[in-house]
């Protein structure tokens, strides 16, 4: 009986603290609003897209100081657009260190350990060692104690570079296991407002576009100084695709037919029938004035395509029609 108890209370000390040998990579996939990079080296205008996808990964290890009470955890966290080429996707590229309790996971700051820091931000050319900016860290910072309770803990963003409180938000099942779900909201006051608010109307001009869950655009929403300057919409019916453009421009609707019988066994006929591009009115509505188009006028861009297992033929019909 003693010795089941010695076992019991040494196994529980020694899983109920953060390991001197933690070595790991998580990764997180989901949709966001994030700036467009490309837009950076445009100096009147800056993108923002809406419902875009999203991979945020984060690298641990422990470097010194790690004992019996403390340990430092290294902690290099990207975030990319995964609609982006390469580097043209980044939005986040940061090291920050902290000095963690290891049974309470809190960040540790005295006179014999630094409570943190974070890499002296570089651009892409510079090629020089990085150099680190004390930045010393409060609450929780990359675990959650291991007996958490259902309540609130300061949880500190390396970004923000202050604690903001993750509360408890109810139970999840997570691959048949319990978990506790904690959601933060960093940046935020208690009303849901920032707490340093990017005011609009100091931006010149700004394009927020909307995405649907095939990451097709629906709308298009150019700003200037905070006011509304222009809108865009795409709609997606069946096999067509509609688009309202601001006002005085032409609105569009591409429909797409499929027609499987070509008469020719399924095969396009190559005497060049198929292969045409017919403008039915006088005027093409690329070169119609603004100003002398009718609201009622519509672009209309009929895709015909010709399909077999592995033959297919697009003929590209384009007219404007007017109701």
């Amino acid at each position: 009986m003693i010795a089941a108890l010695l076992l019991s209370t040494y196994t529980a000390g020694k899983i109920k603290r953060i390991p001197l040998d933690l070595s790991a990579t998580l990764i997180s996939n989901g949709t966001g609003t994030a700036l467009d990079p490309a837009s950076l080296s445009a100096r009147d205008r800056f993108v923002i897209d809406r419902n875009v996808p999203l991979v945020a990964q984060q690298q641990l290890s422990v470097e010194s100081p790690a004992n019996a009470d403390v340990v430092t955890l290294p902690v290099g966290s990207t975030v990319r657009r995964t609609d982006r080429q390469q580097g043209m996707g980044l939005l986040l590229a940061m090291v920050d260190t902290v000095t963690l309790d290891r049974t309470t996971a809190l960040a540790v700051s005295d006179d014999t350990h630094p409570g943190g820091y974070v890499q002296k931000p570089r651009t892409i050319e510079d090629d020089k060692p990085p150099t680190n900016i004390a930045l010393p860290h409060e609450g929780l910072a990359y675990r959650f104690p291991f007996d958490t309770e259902k309540k609130t803990y300061p949880y500190f963003d390396p970004i923000a570079q202050k604690p903001f409180d993750a509360n408890y938000d109810g139970e999840e099942d997570v691959n048949g296991l319990t978990t506790y779900r904690f959601t933060q909201n960093a940046g935020h006051d208690a009303d849901g407002k920032l707490v340093e608010p990017v005011q609009l109307n100091d931006i010149p001009a700004v394009t927020e576009t909307t995405y649907d869950a095939a990451e097709r655009p629906l709308v298009a929403l150019l700003r200037e100084y905070g006011y509304e300057k222009s809108r865009t919409t795409t709609a997606y019916t069946g096999d067509q695709v509609k688009v309202t453009p601001p006002a005085g421009g032409t609105p569009t609707t591409t429909t797409t037919i499929v027609d499987e019988d070509t008469g020719n066994g399924g095969v396009p006929p190559d005497d060049g029938s198929l292969d045409t591009t017919e403008d039915l009115t006088d005027t093409p509505a690329s070169t119609t004035p603004a100003s002398s188009v009718a609201p009622s006028t519509t672009t209309t861009t009929v895709a015909v395509v010709h399909e077999q297992s592995a033959t297919t033929a697009t003929t590209a019909t384009t007219a404007a029609v007017t109701p």
